[in-house]
């Protein structure tokens, strides 16, 4: 299951402002296909397992670069792990549990 954390970003509309939100890190999301790709009993090393790991690894890191800049919103994260898994044939994990925390 794909680890969630709990990070402080500043609100970008109000200059000062802080806000703690659950998010994703890129290493937590390769960590999540690598545990799925080994559930599924498939080689870490094979091309296709390597080639879609790589694409989710850049999908991620441009959706990131377009939301919070340095973690992936748990939606964001969960979609782009489904599509990289589906891709392979290997069945997505169940998604992490989230809360409110603002």
């Amino acid at each position: 299951m794909m680890r969630v954390s709990d990070f402080t970003i500043a609100v970008a509309f109000e200059p000062g402002a802080f806000q703690v939100v659950q998010g994703v890190t890129d290493d937590d999301l390769a960590d999540a296909f690598d545990e799925a790709v080994e559930k599924a009993r498939r080689s870490p090393n094979e091309s296709p397992v390597l080639g879609a790991k790589a694409h989710m690894l850049v999908v991620s890191g441009i959706i990131r670069n377009h939301t919070w800049g340095n973690l992936l919103k748990v939606e964001d994260a969960q979609s782009a792990l489904e599509v990289a898994l589906k891709s392979l044939g290997i069945e997505l994990p169940p998604a992490p549990p989230t809360r409110l925390l603002n």
